[in-house]
This record gives C-alpha cells, structure tokens and sequence, in this order.
C-alpha cells in the first residue's frame, strides 16, 4: 500500500494559502481540502532528526475536522493526494547561456522540464506549492509552465496547456519583486527585491482544476527553456480514482532542508546550546540571577536571529558562558 500523502509538515501551506482567506499568519499550517475515504484513513507524522543540526524537543497541537456520512461514498469520489519533489540544482542540458534571463531559443519536448507531479489513472489537479531558490540570481522566471494531460513529455506535443511564464501561474503580473497574498494565487514569499534568494509561491486550481482521464504530468521551465540552475521544491494536491502510481522514494531529513547561510546554522547551534543550558537553570537553580540572565539572552538572541542577524544572534547566545 502506498500512501496517498507523502510530503514534509513543513512544506505544506500556511495560512495565507488557505482558499478563500488572504490574511497572512505564523502561527500554523492548515489544510482546507476534504479527504474522503469509504473504510479507513491513517494520518502518521514523524519527527525526522537533521544529522549536524539541534534536535529540539517539539511540541504539536493539531485538529482534526471529521464529517461521517451516513450513506456509503460513491464509487467515483476521488481520493486525496499530496507529493513532495525536489530538484537541487535542477540541471541544464541544452546550449542557451546559463543562468542569464533569456527571450531566444526553444523547448519543444519538456522533456528536461521541473515536475512536480506525475499521475496515473483519472483526477483532477487543485492545487501547487512552488518554492524556488534563485542561487543564480536575476530574473529566473521566464520558465513556461507546460501540462500533459493523457500524454507525457517527448511523446506528446504540443502540452496541453501551455503557459507563458512562471509568474502568470501564480497570479503575477511581469516579474514580481515583493510578496503578495490573494485568495488562489500568490508569491507569499520574496526574499530580495533582486530576485535573488529564496521564494515561495502558490496556485489554487479549485475553480479551475486540471481534470485528466488516465495521466497527468505537471511541468514547468527552470528558465526560459531551462537555462537556470536553481533549487525547485513543489507539493502538488490532486484527487484521482485508486489505486495512484508509486510516489518517488522521500529522501532523508537533510536532504530535505531548504539551504541556509552558513551564519544561520552557527547562531542555531549556539541557540540549542543555551537553551538547554535555560532549561537546566530553570530547573536546577530558578529564580537566580544566573538563570535571569542566561532567560535574557535567550530573548535577546532570538530577536537578532529573527531580524536575520545572525553573527549579532550567536555572540549573544555564547555570551552566558
């Protein structure tokens, strides 16, 4: 058995993604979309430990919302599905210039194209997550997004769909440099103005979903016909008729994380270390100056680490020694 949702907690949508609801918050991840089953549904979460990084203690609040039926689902109600992909550095095959904005040259196969899913059997597509990091920098969003639908890459062509930019996916005008939340679509996430770094971005299909009959392959351009090395990460939210194609094999924890700046994984060691190190005050010694004082840095270095400082957050953070 396979499961129909296989994905990282965290790679799933905040609340700005949330259909019908733009407001932005920190506080959770919800998923708003039913996931019927007619005998028994199973939800596992696992806490994977990140080799070389602190391995906090965790604490989960969830809620579960449970309709049961009293008639038995019909045969032709579609199941839920998730999945994760990923493609770091995603890989340049043809001879356009690397990892410059290009107008010039052409893709007629999407064959070398970023997917972010593959399905079998009939469904219906609702829903993408796209985050892209641009190591390259400069404007990486001239990739076409380009769908089979009941065909696949290099034996069909035209795609079925066949778009004109990544941004206009997602509701974006030409090139958007700051981040925005709408409904179905949005770049909730822009971290330069530059288009350098990391963004994150999402389509609601629900009024629109991409409906197939016996497969589905979601692809789009990293660059115009795939000239940018960058780091693509996707969930795609579909429902089809069981049983779904195999998903491809999850890799481990690490290979998972987002990159991060070298200075920010120091100020996280240094931030495990002295909270561990509050922790046994608290326990140990509470209420000593000592243990105020080590509480104070705590503080202090979290709010440096949040504004992105992160050289400022690990001195603070040793300074209890």
């Amino acid at each position: 058995m396979y499961p129909s949702l296989h994905t990282g907690a965290g790679a799933l949508p905040r609340s700005y993604g949330e259909p019908g609801d733009a407001r932005a918050t920190e506080w959770g991840a919800d998923l708003y979309l039913p996931m019927p089953f007619a005998m028994a549904a199973r939800i596992d979460l696992r806490y994977d430990i990140i080799p070389g990084h602190p391995s906090d203690p965790v604490t989960l609040w969830y809620h579960i919302e449970l309709e049961r039926q009293v008639r038995p689902l019909r045969p032709n109600i579609g199941r839920f599905h998730a999945q994760w992909r990923r493609e770091n550095p995603t890989v340049v095959t043809g001879t356009m210039p690397l990892n410059v904005t290009q107008w010039d040259g052409t893709n007629t196969s999407g064959c070398d194209n970023f997917v972010a899913v593959e399905a079998e059997g009939q469904g219906q597509m609702v829903g993408l997550h796209l985050q892209i990091d641009n190591i390259a920098g400069g404007w990486y969003g001239e990739g076409d997004d380009m769908v089979f639908v009941d065909g696949r890459p290099g034996d069909q062509w035209p795609p079925t769909y066949h778009g004109a930019g990544t941004e206009e996916i997602f509701g974006g005008g030409a090139c958007p440099n700051r981040a925005y939340s709408g409904p179905y679509t949005g770049f909730h996430l822009v971290e330069n103005s530059s288009f350098a770094g990391k963004h994150a971005m999402y389509r609601w299909f629900l009024a629109d979903p991409i409906r197939f009959s016996r497969s589905l392959v979601w692809t789009v351009e990293h660059g115009h016909a795939n000239n940018y090395e960058n780091d693509y990460t996707s969930v795609a939210y579909w429902y089809q008729a069981e049983p779904h194609a195999p998903f491809p094999h999850l890799p481990g924890p690490a290979a998972r994380l987002p990159r991060f700046p070298d200075a920010m994984i120091r100020a996280d060691a240094a931030r495990a270390q002295l909270r561990l190190a509050v922790e046994t005050l608290r326990r140990d010694q509470p209420g000593t100056d000592e243990a105020k004082r080590a509480e104070d840095l705590l503080r202090r270095g979290l709010q440096a680490f949040a504004d992105g400082r992160w050289d400022e957050a690990t001195t603070v953070f040793q300074s209890w020694k």
